[in-house]
């Protein structure tokens, strides 16, 4: 784990020796840290565009992103060379090496200059390079800055990836713009994450973003630990993102300290965008869209039926699918013009692909419409919702739910779950007739050791059904 704080975020690097020139792409793996923001500097001192490389993809994945992305220079520190060397056989980029000086930014970027190329996590197709201006980039850090309230006084525990907007924009750029301290952590161990969070040397930390699978996994070292309560008074803020956090999940974590996480969504394309509130003793679905004048967000929901927008004014519940507009929106995805006008609308809003309900007070993700919307005998299910009953039982672990074809039905329910013990499935189905409704069972069950996972803690489930079930 490193530290740095405020005095070391006014560096930057000059690769411009490197032949880095301007709207150059400069793709990178770097070690968490003082090394990595200065990659990222270094891309933009010289008005380049930077593009994070997974630090745990294989060398196919790389070498994806490399052909893709086409970047005029590479670097890597010495952990990771060898393995974008590999990547990077077919391509011959060339490489640059780390200064030891460092110079002032001498570029003024414009506002709607490139900054920032981020993959998509390819949960539901390939992953794409959606391209983020120096206006976008902006807005997105004002945004947290303002609604969340970073002040350099604050400490962030950062255990994330840092090749997605999670780690990358809330937890680094944005905090290190105001002067925050950051903890990091260049691989998530829960033993060291669980220690940071209970250490009471200064810079003390109090700001800690994380998926649901590393609370999960604090929580089960908490009980390695023998640790009862987690005293967590000193914690500004305790968010939980990228993928949607089970209840039963966020019930264990607030038995433990007594505390609720506080859950927002966001995406690749435009960064957060909605939050529930920061100070409030109640918190539902992912709250509300994000407010910062001049740069918040605006949310709206269209109807499956009519394709009409449906109006969120007279308090009651309504359910489509969610669309977004913010000054954060990136510009396009990259070299693919028709999936970009594809994916806006006439009038300039982001078809985010989700499925949400509104209450009349918050938002509720129900899941990708492509993936987690499942249409069995006339009703629209959300496998996220039936996940979240199901990890209610005491012996499921983990559960991914989804569609496969059925002759009646149309669709049916398919449920890969990993288990704390062998599960008797019809005593299963059982539980699942007391706590779920007839339509919302799933149909089939496949019991597994392990569900694979993304960096970001998202399961594939596209490829999770090609394994499951081939011929469907």
């Amino acid at each position: 784990m490193k530290r740095f704080t405020k005095s070391h975020c006014i560096w930057r690097a000059d690769y411009r020796n490197a032949g880095l020139r301007s709207g150059d792409r400069f793709a990178f793996m770097a070690t968490p840290g003082i090394e990595y923001i200065s990659c990222l500097w270094a891309a933009w001192s010289v008005n380049a565009i930077a593009v994070p490389l997974s630090l745990k993809s294989p060398v196919p994945e790389i070498e994806y992103v490399l052909q893709d992305a086409s970047p005029s220079v590479l670097f890597a520190s010495d952990p990771f060379h060898s393995i974008l060397s590999a990547a990077n056989q077919n391509h011959s980029i060339d490489f640059t090496t780390p200064k030891s000086d460092f110079v002032p930014v001498v570029h003024s970027p414009e506002h709607t200059d490139p900054a920032l190329m981020i993959y998509t996590s390819g949960t539901t197709g390939r992953p794409k390079g959606a391209l983020h201006t120096c206006g976008s980039l902006s807005a997105q850090v004002a945004t947290l800055v303002s609604d969340w309230k970073y002040t350099e006084s604050d400490c962030f525990i950062h255990c994330l990836p840092l090749h997605h907007v999670h780690g990358l924009v809330n937890c680094l750029v944005a905090p290190t713009s105001v002067g925050a301290s950051l903890r990091m952590h260049e691989k998530f161990n829960p033993a060291d994450v669980l220690d940071d969070l209970m250490k009471k040397d200064e810079p003390r930390a109090n700001i800690l973003m994380a998926v649901p699978t590393v609370y999960v996994k604090l929580m089960e070292e908490a009980v390695k630990k023998g640790v009862d309560k987690l005293d967590l008074d000193h914690m500004r803020m305790v968010v939980s993102g990228s993928a949607a956090m089970p209840k039963p999940v966020n019930n264990r974590w607030k038995n433990l300290t007594d505390r609720d996480l506080l859950e927002r969504y966001g995406m690749t394309e435009f960064g957060m965008g909605l939050s529930q509130p920061l100070y409030t003793s109640s918190r539902e679905g992912v709250g509300l869209p994000m407010k910062r004048k001049k740069t918040g967000v605006q949310a709206r929901i269209r109807s499956d039926e009519t394709d009409q927008i449906i109006s969120q004014e007279d308090g009651r519940e309504v359910q489509g699918q969610l669309e977004i507009k913010s000054a954060g929106l990136f510009r396009e995805y990259w070299n693919l013009p028709e999936k970009t006008d594809e994916e806006f609308t006439e009038d300039g809003w982001f078809k985010t692909g989700d499925q949400v309900k509104f209450d009349g007070e918050n938002f509720h993700i129900l899941g990708r419409a492509s993936v987690d919307i499942i249409k069995s005998g006339g009703n629209k299910i959300s496998a996220l919702e039936i996940e979240r009953v199901m990890l209610e039982h005491n012996d499921i672990k983990e559960i991914a739910c989804f569609a496969i074809p059925d002759e009646f039905f149309g669709e049916k329910i398919a449920a890969v779950i990993v288990s704390r013990s062998k599960i008797n499935e019809e005593k299963l189905k059982s539980w699942c007739k007391e706590n779920l409704a007839p339509y919302k069972i799933p149909r089939v069950f496949v019991e597994v050791d392990e569900i694979e996972k993304n960096a970001m803690g998202k399961i594939n489930k596209k490829t999770l059904k090609k394994i499951h079930f081939p011929d469907v």
